[in-house]
């Protein structure tokens, strides 16, 4: 069995083609039906909201897959301001983004619980917020992924760990460019959260700069292009025998808004030659 591949709808949709979201179908359509991956990561973006119907329609005719769903990213930005205003509108926007997830098939959401320029400072409130948000995940039936996001003061693997003290029904998506960027893949691969089973699922894309160095996290590299050693990566998923999914996040948008798709399939390919084994036995939770 080899893991499942899918690609992020931001690789494709972003401001340069104006938030074009029949571009999700149109691209990755192809690729589904041809096998080359297994479905998409919705992300959701601000530009999307009111337009459920219509992304629903765009859809509708196709045969593609999404199992994961990355909601917006201004939900954990908006905790991090510590004002109940703000609480109440980024849970008003997670569910929101489960109702359009829901209607898509989607039975996973990422969540950024902390980040923006508020970022961790205030973590304790953020994580006061981890109960409301699985309660509404498990009004719709999704399991909640908390993403590894920078983290100005602490770290994520730290946070983590509070988060599952928080709330069991909690679960975790693993970043590599992320990793990279607090040097703590090996950590969090080692991790019995991880080992345990409770992140299904992970994000890729490469990071090439110093430890913490938040200059570097844009543009977005290709997998091979950074300095990811994505050889270990893979042993060591491996060696826990990781029967969870991957997503593609690296965009491959042109300046002029048009799609470079070749370098799409290269990146595909590379995820499958090098990451995504085939004979691990199914593992966690």
């Amino acid at each position: 069995m080899v893991n499942d591949l899918y690609c992020s709808t931001g690789t494709v949709v972003s401001r340069l083609n104006g938030y074009d979201y029949t571009l999700m179908s149109r691209i990755f359509s192809p690729m589904f039906d041809e096998g080359l991956i297994e479905g998409c990561e919705f992300m959701m973006l601000r530009a999307f909201y009111g337009h459920k119907r219509e992304i629903c329609s765009s859809l509708a005719g196709t045969q593609l897959r999404f199992p994961v769903f990355h909601t917006d990213k201004d939900i954990g930005v908006l905790l991090g301001e510590c004002l109940d205003s703000s609480d109440r509108l980024a849970l008003d926007l997670y569910r929101a983004n489960c109702e359009l997830a829901s209607a898509i098939g989607s039975k996973k959401t990422v969540i950024h619980l902390w980040g923006g320029f508020p970022s961790d400072h205030h973590i304790e409130h953020n994580l006061s917020m981890v109960k409301s948000i699985c309660d509404i995940a498990q009004k719709y039936s999704i399991i909640p992924l908390f993403e590894n996001i920078p983290c100005s003061v602490g770290n994520p693997l730290k946070l983590w760990e509070k988060i599952r003290k928080t709330d069991r029904r909690a679960r975790f998506v693993f970043d590599t460019r992320f990793g990279e960027f607090h040097r703590q893949s090996k950590d969090i691969l080692e991790h019995t959260l991880f080992t345990s089973g409770f992140v299904p699922h992970i994000h890729i894309s490469d990071f090439k700069g110093r430890k913490k160095d938040f200059s570097k996290l844009r543009p977005i590299l290709q997998p091979g292009e950074g300095q990811i050693d994505y050889a270990a990566i893979a042993k060591l998923l491996n060696d826990c025998y990781f029967m969870g999914s991957f997503t593609i996040e690296s965009p491959a948008v042109r300046k002029d808004g048009s799609i470079d798709t070749e370098t799409l399939k290269k990146t595909i390919r590379f995820v499958r030659e090098n990451i995504c084994s085939p004979g691990r036995r199914k593992y966690g939770k």
